[in-house]
């Protein structure tokens, strides 16, 4: 399915739902932004009438840097998130992630990065098995969201250039 078979109003929609992403009806200048619009032409230098009722979407890229604490709300849960941060902290048992979702090898990757042991999937589920029920070694993580709330390509480069607020966050 390309975006030309999917209707304005559902991208608009799923974009409004996006970190980074505000919408404006009436109330863009209350909020301090001056946008400009400028009529444009067409090929045969036809002017294109502009709409009187638009609907702006303001989209920051400064989002592009999530904070470490909404990634894993994304991809884990608040409350398995604030699980992690714990164990982390105690640094006793290997962390590891499973599940449908994404981002398991992106999370643990960036927390061995930082020095803690942590395995983001297993290569069969014999050795799955045997992790999930070793509870004294391991604490499970199950990420079974199938489409966290960003889907940003390069969170793992992200997530490493910000090594020192993921400490603070653990540390916390």
């Amino acid at each position: 399915m390309s975006l030309k078979d999917i209707s304005t109003k559902e991208i608009v929609k799923e974009l409004e739902s996006r970190i980074g992403v505000r919408m404006f009806l009436d109330e863009i200048y209350q909020e301090g932004y001056n946008i400009n619009i400028v009529k444009k032409y067409s090929k045969d230098r036809t002017p294109i009438e502009l709409p009187t009722d638009i609907t702006v979407l303001v989209i920051d890229n400064s989002f592009n840097k999530v904070p470490f604490d909404e990634f894993l709300k994304s991809t884990l849960g608040c409350g398995q998130a604030n699980l992690l941060k714990k164990v982390l902290k105690e640094n006793i048992r290997t962390v590891y992630f499973h599940g449908n979702g994404i981002g398991k090898s992106t999370l643990a990757n960036v927390l061995k990065s930082l020095g803690y042991n942590a395995i983001g999937h297993c290569e069969n589920e014999k050795e799955e098995i045997e992790i999930l029920n070793d509870t004294k070694k391991y604490i499970s993580f199950c990420m079974d969201k199938k489409r966290p709330v960003m889907l940003i390509p390069d969170m793992y480069k992200q997530l490493l250039e910000q090594k020192e607020s993921i400490l603070k966050w653990i540390t916390s």
